[in-house]
């Protein structure tokens, strides 16, 4: 019987996940006050023709996650980011957000959600 191991993908560093693109810094504050629901089309509404919206959204993340950790803070007035923000973020290095499924055979016989065990204990 082969290991669990073999069934691994190999690890991976950042230096092998893509980047996200570059966007304009005005797509991305454009994107950022859109107001809920948000939809692919008001995204793309939003943006200007040609923009590369999931790089904008993937950026638009990015500052959402910060704002919620409050690491924005000396940045924001009256709940509105300052220009910088955008104008870094639009063009800051960052990595795209891949997932994998980590299951191996056998695994569809026994599942295990974690998140279900936790409700458990």
């Amino acid at each position: 019987m082969n290991s669990p191991e073999a069934y691994l993908p190999a690890p991976r560093t950042y230096k092998d996940v893509p980047l996200v693109p570059a966007v304009d810094p005005d797509d991305l504050k454009r994107v950022w006050n859109v107001k809920p629901p948000w939809t692919a089309r008001s995204h793309e509404e939003a943006c200007k023709p040609g923009a590369d919206v999931g790089a904008v959204v993937g950026r638009r993340h990015m500052i959402n996650t910060l704002v919620l950790h409050k690491l924005l803070g000396p940045w924001t007035h009256d709940e509105k980011l300052d220009d910088a923000v955008f104008q870094l973020a639009a063009t800051f290095p960052l990595h795209e957000q891949q997932f994998t499924d980590y299951m191996i055979p056998g695994d569809e016989l026994y599942p295990f959600d974690p998140m279900l065990s936790c409700n458990d204990w």
